[in-house]
């Protein structure tokens, strides 16, 4: 082994324990609020606000132990086209799975007229769902994704964030706190088969464009129009909630694909794989 093996292999096993330290931070800090989100039987917005921050406390101390410092972490915003992506294509990915519900069936749409508040009442949110996507984006995919970058492949960063990350919710899901009301099984099932084409591409953006504020804003923008405007707007009948919301089978095809595209395009990282840009 040479000189630059050596420095490689030292760079890969030092990426392995900051992932690891991590891991173990977001999990040990959300513990606290998972149980107290169950012992209250309701998601109280104080205690949301501190489980959706954890990921963002763990991922500051992880960075500081390793680092002594919190550059690298992604804070420039990167190029404008990954911003506006990241912030459009949830409006058009619930467009592709809730007009068809709404105007062919199973389900149906609110008036026009609640349809206009919810859009105002989403528009004067987005701030705040930004910052909550904020809490989670720093340690995910500030610290998590270039973290695993270093030390493997794009297809087992993009897999094993997204694993990390969707089994990071299901406690809430578990206890029934954070559901549509389907079967436990198909919620999980929908939900992680989302989560992980969700973090595909999250990861891509993330490693190509040297930011994680593109996560930020598809973060923010994705809770606010699928819980805040698309699920209120729905009158749900038959089997629309085994399509629509966060764990229906919509959501789980238009991430799945959208995994897929961005999995395709994982060559267009490699020229960045090592630079400071990965994080």
């Amino acid at each position: 082994m040479d000189r630059r093996d050596a420095v490689s292999e030292t760079a890969r096993r030092r990426a392995i324990f900051k992932v690891g330290l991590y891991v173990v931070l977001v999990f040990a800090f959300s513990s606290v609020f998972w149980y107290l989100i169950a012992a209250a039987g309701d998601l109280e917005p104080a205690l949301v606000v501190g489980l959706m921050w954890s990921p963002a406390v763990a991922g500051l101390i992880t960075q500081m132990v390793f680092e002594r410092s919190l550059r690298g972490m992604g804070w420039p915003p990167g190029p404008l086209r990954y911003l506006l992506f990241a912030l459009l294509i949830p409006l058009l990915y619930c467009l592709v799975i809730y007009l068809p519900v709404w105007f062919i069936g199973p389900g149906s749409i609110l008036g026009d007229g609640v349809a206009f508040m919810l859009v105002g009442a989403a528009l004067l949110a987005l701030p705040q769902s930004i910052f909550l996507g904020l809490g989670e984006e720093l340690g995910w995919r500030g610290v998590l994704v270039p973290g695993l970058y270093r030390c493997t492949t794009f297809t087992r960063t993009a897999l094993l964030s997204g694993l990390i990350w969707g089994v990071w919710h299901y406690p809430l899901i578990l206890v029934g706190l954070y559901t549509s009301g389907t079967q436990t099984s198909y919620a999980l099932l929908c939900f992680t088969v989302s989560i992980v084409g969700i973090a595909t591409m999250l990861a891509w953006l993330r490693l190509r464009s040297g930011s994680f504020w593109p996560a930020v804003l598809y973060h923010g923008s994705h809770n606010l129009l699928i819980q805040g405007v698309f699920d209120p707007l729905t009158v749900p009948a038959g089997a629309t909630l085994y399509i629509t919301t966060e764990f229906g089978l919509g959501l789980a095809v238009v991430s799945a694909l959208l995994g897929y595209l961005f999995w395709r395009r994982r060559g267009d990282l490699q020229e960045q794989k090592g630079n400071d840009a990965v994080g």
